[in-house]
């Protein structure tokens, strides 16, 4: 197990019961986060814990508080540290025992380790140091990633530099020599995590059990090493590497591992298809059956079993690096204004045709 993942799986088994709770401060909205959103008190308490167990790796560039250099000390001024520092061993386990209920109980490990330390307090925005995929609108600029293509690596980078050639995340990407090289003092100099540390935060608000968080350990190139989609809900991971076969389901607290292949589906995932109703109609017109659920970058990632995932809009990198990384071996047509990535070859022409009769333009 790599270190990011190590790291990654602690991070979110501190952070699942503590959403759980849904706490005042929690839900409580604050200043506007690098990313553009309001944040909430959940972003910053999911971003201060994995600031905390994956600073070591390298840089963070996290859609709430922008640039965190690598190493930042933490400290515990916070509310909920405290109440984390009193969680036991056992009561961790029953409280998340009883929130998961009717959860696989496998999931839940009667010997599952207190992980709770104290959390980072939130940083100041540095600014977007790191680039940005979503750039300058270009009208209908589109590109291909098909899954039958003699070089998928390649065109899975053409299909993300075609939207901006700009971001230092869109050049080729090295194979790594060694699975632990971001653990020394020298790579953490030019290692940096794109993080989206609570992506569903209007779910969370709501009370409706779609959310998680993004993270793509990108090298000095902005090239992906690793990525890794997490659902607080479900207590799941999604997570790939660059020389792996294939993506993989991890539960967060037993760690078993499974392969994610294509299979067959009747949905598919339209982000935002409340603003794109004449798209929304014609897809149903096609049959297409889809639903919108909230979370884009948990819904990209899962594009490896859904039919297919549509955005509609500017994407953020904090959405969509990690999750195109997961999915690079599929069908992927990028533009200004819209993102599609699908298994089955059928329903992405079918899909994209559709867009360019529409002409769709960036909100």
């Amino acid at each position: 197990m790599s270190e990011f993942l190590y790291a990654t799986l602690n991070a979110a088994r501190e952070i699942i019961p503590l959403l759980a709770m849904r706490e005042e401060h929690l839900l409580q909205a604050g200043a506007k986060g690098a990313g553009g959103d309001i944040s909430i008190g959940a972003d910053l308490l999911c971003e201060e814990i994995f600031t905390k167990h994956l600073s070591h790796i390298g840089h963070i560039d996290s859609e709430e508080s922008g640039f965190i250099a690598a190493g930042t000390q933490t400290d515990s001024n916070r509310d909920f540290s405290d109440k984390a520092q009193t969680l036991s061993s056992r009561d961790l386990h029953q409280q998340v025992v009883a929130i998961h209920k009717k959860a696989d109980s496998r999931i839940f490990d009667k010997n599952a380790q207190n992980v709770f330390s104290p959390n980072a307090a939130r940083r100041q925005d540095l600014g977007d140091k790191n680039g940005a995929l979503q750039g300058e609108s270009r009208a209908h600029t589109r590109a291909y990633v098909t899954a039958d293509s003699p070089q998928q690596n390649k065109g899975y980078r053409s299909a993300l530099a075609d939207v901006s050639l700009e971001s230092p995340f869109l050049a080729p990407k090295p194979t790594p020599k060694t699975r632990k090289a971001e653990s020394t003092k020298e790579s953490q100099s030019f290692l940096t995590i794109v993080l989206d540390p609570l992506d569903g935060s209007d779910n969370y608000l709501s009370n409706i059990p779609y959310y998680g968080a993004s993270l793509a350990l990108c090298d000095s190139t902005g090239a992906v090493l690793e990525a890794a989609v997490v659902n607080f809900c479900s207590a799941q991971v999604i997570y790939d590497h660059s020389s792996a076969p294939h993506a993989s389901r991890i539960h967060i607290f037993t760690q078993e591992h499974s392969p994610i292949a294509p299979t067959p589906a009747k949905c598919g995932v339209f982000e935002k298809a409340y603003s794109y109703p004449d798209i929304a109609r014609e897809l149903y017109t096609h049959r297409l059956k889809f639903r919108s659920l909230g979370a884009s970058a948990l819904s990209l990632a899962c594009a490896l079993e859904h039919n297919f995932f549509l955005f509609c809009g500017a994407i953020r990198k904090y959405d969509a690096l990690a999750g195109l990384f997961l999915c690079r071996n599929l069908q992927i047509a990028r533009g200004a204004d819209f993102l599609l990535v699908s298994q089955n070859k059928q329903v992405f022409g079918m899909i994209e045709r559709i867009l360019s009769k529409h002409q769709i333009k960036q909100i």
